[in-house]
């Protein structure tokens, strides 16, 4: 379409010389189309900007993400440039003048839980889903008796509809878990035929003994002494030699350049939280320190995110 034919879309609001000059600057960054004669293209990027929920992220990077990343200079200098450790004073709380950190905020102002929960909605359907970089078949060999799949903060429960639909007939025995007001209030959930449990993973998990528990972008929104702590809450449900613990995070090189994913999230997290992306070192120390050990971490190629799989040590039991 020509500008002048887009600015008739507007209303009149927008005149066609600053319609064209913007969507020049969008089109030179490949968020649409330039054709040879002038005219602009929707492309895949576009396109999928008229999707209710990547609307939504959008407006999370402008209300949250933006002004964080602005203040993050002068935050710096009145901490004297210390790296934030202490989730109770954070980027986040100096940028929005609150004390208790993002998810109370959220709790706090009504309809903002939504739109994160779209925001990750949104992230994780631009990724490789973990069913194709951990072998989710394995989890199959289980007791038909005892609960087959939990994820633990699960938001609108993505990630466990996603097992559900590579392996449909086993609804009853899967739980998606998060906080009361997700659980609830969720109109857009995408866990269909599933349990849902309003839970705080920093108690002890109620489901006992499943054959997995599974965390997706969960650790990394906490510091090491809470990350411990929701480790530790679930190890006390593991049945020891048969439940499995499957973090689904970056793990980040020890010491070679890191996937612009990763780095750009490791500076989010420490504004939200104090918390941090991790490198295999890091999550291999946090692990063991919750008195638990890495079985396998699963990779692929084409995957930003890996898949660390967690048992109890043998001879062990946190029941």
């Amino acid at each position: 379409m020509t500008t002048t034919a887009l600015a008739t879309l507007t209303g009149g609001r927008c005149e066609p010389e600053l319609l064209h000059r913007l969507l020049r600057l969008l089109a030179a960054n490949h968020l649409l189309d330039m054709t040879l004669d002038g005219k602009f293209v929707p492309n895949k990027f576009c396109i999928q900007l008229a999707d209710a929920d990547y609307g939504k992220a959008i407006q999370f990077y402008h209300d949250y993400i933006s002004p964080m990343f602005c203040h993050m200079p002068a935050f710096f200098a009145q901490n004297g440039y210390e790296n934030p450790q202490n989730n109770r004073k954070t980027v986040f709380d100096s940028t929005f003048k609150w004390e208790g950190g993002l998810f109370k905020y959220l709790q706090a102002h009504a309809g903002q839980s939504e739109v994160l929960n779209s925001s990750q909605k949104t992230s994780s359907s631009s990724q490789t889903r973990w069913t194709s970089i951990f072998p989710s078949e394995k989890l199959l060999d289980s007791d038909p008796n005892l609960p087959l799949l939990v994820d633990v903060g699960g938001s609108i429960g993505h990630d466990v509809q996603a097992f559900h639909e590579k392996h449909p007939g086993h609804g009853p025995r899967l739980y998606l878990e998060d906080i009361p007001s997700v659980i609830a209030g969720e109109k857009g959930s995408a866990a269909q035929g599933i349990n849902k449990l309003a839970y705080n993973f920093f108690t002890p998990q109620p489901i006992k003994h499943a054959r997995a528990y599974y965390m997706h972008h969960i650790l990394h929104d906490w510091p090491d002494r809470r990350a411990r702590k929701i480790l530790e809450m679930q190890a006390s449900a593991m049945k020891p030699g048969y439940s499995k613990k499957l973090i689904h995070d970056h793990v980040m090189s020890d010491d070679r350049p890191v996937h612009p994913h990763a780095a750009a999230f490791d500076m989010a997290m420490m504004a939200f939280g104090a918390a941090q992306e991790r490198t295999e070192k890091e999550w291999r120390n946090l692990i063991t320190s919750a008195g638990l050990k890495v079985v396998k971490i699963w990779r692929l190629p084409s995957a930003v995110e890996s898949v660390i799989e967690v048992e109890l040590p043998l001879g062990e039991t946190k029941i």
